[in-house]
């Protein structure tokens, strides 16, 4: 056990509009509180959850005990789905319940992403800090699939409160170095705060490379190059080269097998189909993210091709640590220039300079060549450790919060 360092401050809250009843979730917040409960922080998490979730009251309960037994109090919200009017609800409830927690001594809010800061923002003004955890561009993302902020007159209002936001917070997280750089040089004016970057992370305990001995989830990624797709289908992943370059890499190499991991198998079929994939050698699977480290570390080379806009610039794909921890080549294009970066010095991938019809001839040349080096997979796993595992980025989290004031006495749930 860790014994938690001595001087509490006071309670922690966790705001999250994204919700920890699926796999991934949890995976990504609750995990990460459990990880700094033990190093001392005192949080409660504040999240809204899918409404169809939320009534099952079996898994719900059973959310709320894993989050207990981590030391973490819970304050479960339904989401509001909808325009204007909905995201109003929202914030609203997620505001409420922040200002309910300062009878319980908060201290801080830690704020995941834009609208969570928005709501917490409303405490400053009573005296309670917020670190705003920024999840990337979340303006720039919603303008790129013109789904909000079309009207300028909307956009003008959206950038004011942006800048507020930055100006405000105690501190700032961002996913990548580009954006930290961004904040630093002023593009949304003057940030206040201390600004630090921790990157989307893997548990390099669960995922791992797969050893000699051990048996695939499905006979069929037995014995044959598997070259995967993870995820769903979006305006951020290059769909169509991505399918074109699978059905070049099946074509040289005759053992070669596509893995599709995604929860929209009907669509995905559909489009593979459309592109030429053979799909008698394609495998579709909806897989729980606690099984997601079992299958990962069967895909011998992850297809990572993605969109470039200036949105892009504060994203880092979870995909990629979870490909290095698990011995998996990514193949990369697009994103931003950082997301490269760590693919060319980790060297275990390949990236793409364009999705031509040339470049993609000899990716699948390379990808159908290339033998499985162990040694290789392992350099990029060290290589990748220190900025993309779990544990560093804790350690960067407690860090931060230490600085704030934030971090010590015994981790315990408060009822909301």
């Amino acid at each position: 056990m860790v014994e938690p360092p001595t001087g509490v401050r006071g309670l922690i809250a966790y705001a999250s509009f994204d919700g920890v009843m699926s796999g991934l979730g949890y995976a990504q917040i609750a995990r990460v509180l459990a990880g700094l409960g033990a190093r001392g922080c005192r949080y409660h998490l504040v999240s809204l959850e899918k409404p169809d979730q939320l009534a099952n009251a079996g898994a719900r309960e059973r959310t709320a005990a894993r989050l207990e037994d981590a030391g973490v109090g819970w304050t479960p919200l339904p989401y509001a789905r909808g325009g204007g009017a909905a995201m109003a609800r929202n914030l609203a409830r997620v505001g409420a319940a922040l200002a309910r927690l300062r009878l319980h001594g908060l201290t801080l809010v830690h704020a995941r992403g834009y609208q969570s800061a928005l709501a917490a923002a409303g405490l400053k003004m009573a005296g309670v800090p917020f670190l705003f955890d920024t999840r990337g561009y979340w303006i720039d993302e919603r303008l790129d699939e013109e789904r909000l902020f079309t009207r300028p007159v909307v956009l003008r209002g959206a950038r004011v409160i942006e800048s507020h936001l930055y100006r405000r917070a105690a501190a700032v997280v961002t996913l990548t170095r580009l954006q930290a750089e961004d904040l630093r040089a002023g593009r949304f004016g003057r940030c206040n705060g201390r600004v630090e970057t921790i990157p989307t992370c893997a548990d390099f305990e669960a995922f791992r490379p797969r050893t000699a001995a051990e048996v695939p989830p499905l006979p069929a990624l037995g014995g044959c190059c598997v070259i995967g797709i993870v995820g769903g289908l979006n305006v951020s992943y290059l769909t169509k080269p991505t399918l074109a370059l699978a059905r070049r890499v099946l074509a040289a190499r005759p053992e070669a097998r596509l893995l599709v991991i995604s929860e929209q198998q009907e669509e995905w079929r559909r489009i593979a189909a459309e592109a030429g994939v053979d799909l008698r050698r394609c495998t579709l699977a909806s897989v729980s993210h606690d099984e997601m480290p079992r299958w990962v570390r069967w895909i011998d080379w992850g297809l990572q091709l993605l969109a470039t806009r200036p949105s892009k610039r504060a994203s880092m794909p979870t995909k990629l640590s979870e490909f290095l921890a698990s011995g998996t080549r990514p193949v990369h294009t697009g994103c931003n220039e950082e997301v490269a970066a760590w693919v060319r010095e980790t060297g275990s991938g390949i990236v793409l300079e364009d999705v031509s019809d040339d470049t993609l001839d000899r990716a699948a040349a390379c990808i159908a060549g290339m033998p499985r080096d162990e040694a290789v997979l392992q350099r990029a796993r060290d290589l990748a450790a220190p900025h993309f595992s779990l544990t560093r980025s804790l350690d960067r989290y407690a860090t931060l919060l230490e600085s704030l004031g934030q971090r010590g006495g015994p981790a315990h749930p408060v009822e909301a």
